[in-house]
């Protein structure tokens, strides 16, 4: 048995939303041989009521359904800490429009994380910018999306998560490679 020194404490890491996405597309990627038939893989870009939002998820068609894992992250500002943040299991449903669009309509469950700014704590750094707590509230959402994709990969997402402590909703531009 390994004595552990009782002054060193565990590193603690925290994830952001690029690693997070990096890792749901990695793991979607190589589950297995369900996910040798990935269709799409998604990166997009947009406006939320949480703020400015990026977004990754991948996705393949089980029979007549789409199964997407997406992360998505959203904040208020560039150097702000106010936002929210999920990582979620969407089904749906793509329609296929000819060959000029598919339309897809999903719903599922996600882990989202909404961040607000807490007391003022000081004065710090060098320039003296002040600090404040960070108050971090994990629940259970419900994400939803529609996407409109056309036949080169441009995709527009509506998209929102319905919580108990912070609902949001937007929108995201992005390319949809297939």
């Amino acid at each position: 048995m390994a004595l552990r020194s009782p002054t060193r404490r565990p590193l603690a890491v925290k994830p952001r939303a690029h690693s997070i996405a990096f890792c749901l597309v990695l793991t979607l990627v190589s589950a297995g041989p369900a996910m040798a038939q990935l269709d799409q893989l998604y990166a997009g870009i947009g406006r939320s009521t949480e703020g400015w939002t990026l977004a990754a998820a991948a996705g393949y068609e089980t029979g007549a359904g789409l199964l997407y894992g997406r992360a998505l992250a959203s904040r208020r500002g560039l150097f702000s800490h106010d936002g929210a943040a999920d990582l979620g299991l969407l089904y749906g449903f793509p329609f296929r429009i000819r060959d000029v669009a598919m339309v897809s309509v999903s719903a599922g469950v996600a882990r989202t994380v909404i961040s607000r700014r807490g007391a003022f704590i000081d004065y710090g750094g060098v320039f003296g910018a002040p600090r404040y707590e960070q108050d971090k509230t994990a629940v259970v959402g419900l994400p939803f999306q529609l996407g409109l994709t056309d036949p080169r990969g441009a995709t527009v997402f509506l998209f929102g998560n319905l919580n108990h402590e912070q609902s949001y909703f937007g929108f995201l531009l992005g390319l949809t490679f297939q």
